[in-house]
């Protein structure tokens, strides 16, 4: 079988057991059979598709096997935008400990903080506005 045949299969079940919050099976995967920053399209990363829907172990796997905090979609999305924008709180802090920069501007000129101030996401807003206050944050990239 071709790679270029292969390969929906491999994305396919590989987004299935990070759905299905599978740690074991998202290692295995990891380990033989798919890139951790691979391309789902558009840009979109495991790590984004982990914050959407995933439970915060597979995003922890992840950053632990290299995924970059900071990858962008086509339309300028990280996977803290996501976080910000759903308030998920614990796997902001998880981004933000694992160096994910606080003002990545989207395609709209939307950052992280901009997301969570649109929703009302107190306690979110308060968790980036806090992190922005630290100096390393202002020297990053």
């Amino acid at each position: 079988m071709e790679n270029s045949e292969k390969e929906p299969t491999v994305l396919f079940k590989f987004r299935q057991a990070m759905d299905a919050g599978d740690a074991a099976e998202v290692m295995k995967m990891l380990h033989n059979e798919i890139a951790v920053d691979v391309d789902f399209g558009g840009g979109v990363r495991p790590l984004h598709l982990a914050v959407q829907q995933g439970p915060d172990e597979i995003v922890q796997i992840l950053i632990a096997q290299g995924a970059d905090p900071d990858a962008v979609t086509e339309s300028g999305w990280t996977a803290l935008h996501t976080a910000a924008l759903m308030g998920n709180l614990e796997t902001a802090q998880v981004l933000i400990d694992h160096g994910a920069t606080l003002n990545i501007a989207n395609d709209l000129g939307h950052r992280p903080i901009d997301l969570a101030r649109a929703h009302k996401r107190q306690s979110m807003i308060s968790l980036l506005d806090k992190a922005g206050k630290k100096p390393w944050q202002f020297w990053k990239k």
